[in-house]
């Protein structure tokens, strides 16, 4: 074949590659629906049942949701392969973006008093709160793939590479899907004197990648952990689903995480869809200073184990939250929609709301004060990205 040749069927054949690749991981939804979702809390288990959950994990029975849950809609297989292949969504940024320059406190201590975060992208979130800092779904891997070369790959570099993020005392994980739990991140991590915070069943993953047994701590939901005197740490119901292949469909826990400190709190939502059960936590462990929750990854037929920017800000208030901090997009293309999708319509919910945003551009640390703040980092002008680097983020409701 000559060079031409091969230049003008290059775009042909990738195209025909990740066609292949959404087609197998759509088809291995499809599977989680015929087997997992057999296994849906139909007889209204309490979540906080530990004797049950232990038993499921001796008999390696799955783990249920704590409402039933369709991890797709019904019969909604085929017309997502036709959404994916005829949509024109822009699902990906046109131009480069990046690279963003990271605020150099991250390489420092976290003060002693305070809540600041820091949003390395995606749900990868540092958490400075009350003189500790913990690190939430770290992923610095090019790809959130089983293998290096097919897969979702990063809109834009991390803003800091990972030996620049010391004085990590936790990092936090909130289920095992590769977006969210990333081997080669792990791998380094472990490398260092840090604690990972678990789901229950999660553990296994990690010891398999050489994490000594005394840096693993797993919970079950509304089990907790305490951290000197000020912290602590509690695992709390999320609905959603795990499992990081066709055969081990939620054969390891997914969970939400309350975060306190001396003065503060945070709840970090993970991934997992709108239920009654938020109230709950809210009641026993709100209000939250500030609370991280997805808004990206989101379709008609995913309504039921992703949020969304609408039940992102009603999944915040029902938690009982003061500030918003969207997280779960632009980083990965995931869903169908416009890349930029959920942050306009996060906005627009919030303006609604009067809900403070804090969308802060990545790389930069803010502190809790400094809310409400969107840097409209995504749009891309020139002018805004000067703005960004200067570290001057702008705040408007108005597009």
């Amino acid at each position: 074949m000559s060079y031409c040749n091969t230049r003008r069927w290059k775009p042909k054949i990738q195209m025909g590659v990740r066609f292949f690749f959404i087609i197998v991981c759509i088809s291995i939804i499809h599977v989680s629906i015929v087997t997992g979702c057999r296994n849906v809390n139909k007889d209204n288990m309490k979540v906080n049942d530990m004797t049950t959950s232990q038993k499921q994990m001796e008999n390696s029975i799955s783990f249920d949701n704590p409402v039933p849950t369709n991890i797709s809609k019904p019969g909604s297989l085929w017309s997502t392969v036709w959404d994916f292949v005829s949509g024109d969504e822009i699902r990906e940024p046109v131009n480069p973006l990046g690279p963003f320059e990271v605020d150099l406190r991250v390489s420092e201590p976290p003060a002693s008093e305070g809540l600041k975060v820091c949003w390395i992208g995606h749900s990868t979130v540092i958490i400075d709160i009350d003189g500790l800092r913990f690190l939430t779904d770290p992923i610095w891997s090019r790809r959130c793939s089983p293998v290096d070369m097919i897969g979702p790959r990063r809109f834009f570099d991390p803003p800091a590479a990972l030996d620049q993020v010391k004085f990590v005392d936790g990092v936090i994980i909130s289920h095992d899907h590769y977006d969210h739990l990333d081997e080669a991140t792990i791998r380094r991590l472990g490398e260092r004197d840090i604690i990972f915070y678990v789901p229950m069943g999660v553990g296994s993953h990690l010891r398999s990648w050489g994490i000594p047994e005394k840096k693993i701590r797993e919970h079950h939901w509304w089990e907790g952990t305490r951290i000197g005197f000020d912290h602590q740490l509690v695992a709390t119901p999320a609905r959603h689903f795990s499992g990081r292949g066709i055969f081990d469909r939620n054969k390891t826990l997914w969970a939400s995480w309350v975060i306190t400190g001396k003065t503060h709190r945070v709840f970090f939502g993970g991934d997992g869809g709108f239920f009654q059960g938020m109230k709950t936590i809210g009641e026993l462990y709100g209000p939250f200073d500030m609370t991280l929750l997805e808004i990206g990854a989101y379709h008609p037929g995913w309504g039921e184990i992703h949020l969304g920017p609408k039940n992102a800000v009603k999944a915040h208030s029902a938690v009982r939250g003061k500030v918003l901090m969207p997280i779960h997009w632009g980083t990965f293309k995931l869903a169908l929609h416009t890349w930029t999708a959920p942050a306009e319509e996060v906005i627009q919910y919030a303006k609604t709301g009067g809900l403070p945003l804090l969308m802060p551009r990545p790389g930069r640390m803010v502190e809790l004060p400094e809310a409400p703040l969107i840097s409209r980092w995504w749009e891309e002008p020139e002018e805004n990205r000067q703005l960004a680097d200067a570290g001057l983020d702008s705040f408007s409701y108005a597009k």
